[in-house]
């Protein structure tokens, strides 16, 4: 499993740059970028719903996520997981405070090569 740094302060999710979800993913079927790609398991700080039986609120996170991709022409993706050593999720950085998973990108998608 990659190791998961988030650095998207606005999710619930987030604690200590370390995501208290088990998995995440990782969407952008068709990017050719990392601005194209988003996390989809953001979820607006403050929000209490029925996701959060699927996080792990302890002190004791860790970093290793299991991160499940659809980005295809991305060089870490294969059968649908990511395969990264580490993973970066984060806002773009001419638009800090993401409302949104369309607001998050994977920093640490690379495309393949002869794509595009």
């Amino acid at each position: 499993m990659p190791k998961l740094k988030c650095s998207v302060e606005g999710c619930h999710y987030n604690r200590n740059n370390l995501c208290s979800r088990n998995t995440i993913s990782v969407d952008g079927p068709e990017s050719f970028s990392k601005s194209e790609t988003e996390c989809s398991s953001y979820a607006p700080r403050g929000i209490h719903n029925f996701y959060e039986e699927y996080a792990n609120f302890e002190e004791n996170l860790k970093p290793e996520t299991e991160v499940y991709c659809d980005a295809e022409f991305c060089v870490f993706q294969r059968n649908a997981k990511c395969y990264a050593d580490k993973i970066v999720i984060k806002e773009p950085t001419d638009r800090p405070g993401a409302k949104s998973q369309h607001e998050t990108m994977c920093k640490t998608f690379e495309c393949v090569d002869n794509i595009k």
